[in-house]
């Protein structure tokens, strides 16, 4: 099953943040496709997964936009990433202030 595919149960919205672009873009590519990997390989789980990918480009502000867009976001639950502590340190304040756990 991808993460695209409609499952049986609830539904958990996750956001990974990650450079998917710039720099860091082959790590951050790499962090993405693992987050869909796991996604795939849970899907029996009966809870379908909606993975919502942002481009934080390994760049302070460019995570802080990310970090509010996911904020503002009521369906989502939680993060992954972001990969880049540069990124992830301003950002954590607004995930905590959300109350969206992070990964």
């Amino acid at each position: 099953m991808s993460p695209s595919e409609p499952a049986a149960g609830p539904t958990a919205k996750l956001g990974v943040s990650a450079p998917l672009s710039g720099r860091g873009a082959v790590l951050g590519r790499e962090m993405a496709q693992a987050v869909r990997l796991a996604v795939q390989e849970a899907g029996g789980s009966g809870l379908r997964v909606e993975l919502v990918e942002r481009d934080d480009r390994g760049e302070e502000q460019a995570g802080l936009a990310v970090a509010r867009g996911f904020a503002d976001d009521p369906a989502v639950l939680a993060v992954i990433g972001p990969y880049n502590s540069n990124v992830a340190l301003p950002a954590a304040p607004l995930y905590s202030g959300a109350r969206l756990a992070l990964v």
